[in-house]
């Protein structure tokens, strides 16, 4: 299964408790209180899979935020693009603390999906504090 164009009943159920957002064309979407996935969002306005492919996405759950693009991966672009959008996602979804993350690691059958790279946090009173280890 491919996860980016194709979705169970679970993840839908997951995508109803999560805040979803994606940047097309440095503008900031966002997909709340529904069961679909940036891809089908995508596929509405027209976007092909290599477009797709190249944009940040992610989404807001449980005061964790991840940013993430194609499979679920990052790289330094990506995370340059994500802290671009962060402060307005916060402001705009009336956040408050949050661990910063990127990427997701794909999980062997049954297994939970799990957080890639821990950048973070943003305090309350948004201040960025990178983690050290960084």
């Amino acid at each position: 299964m491919d996860y980016r164009y194709e979705t169970n009943d679970k993840a839908r159920e997951f995508h109803k408790k999560r805040t979803a957002f994606i940047v097309i064309k440095d503008k900031l979407y966002y997909i709340r209180n529904s069961e679909q996935s940036h891809w089908e969002f995508c596929k509405k306005k027209g976007i092909s899979k290599e477009q797709f492919n190249k944009m940040t996405r992610g989404y807001y759950i449980d005061e964790n935020i991840v940013f993430y693009k194609g499979n679920f991966t990052y790289d330094e672009d990506l995370i340059k693009d994500g802290l671009k959008y962060i402060m307005k996602i916060k402001e705009d979804c009336k956040l408050g603390k949050m661990k910063i993350y990127f990427g997701l690691r794909i999980p062997k059958k049954d297994e939970p999906w799990e957080y890639d790279y821990y950048y973070g946090k943003i305090t309350a009173d948004n201040q960025l504090i990178k983690n050290k280890e960084n």
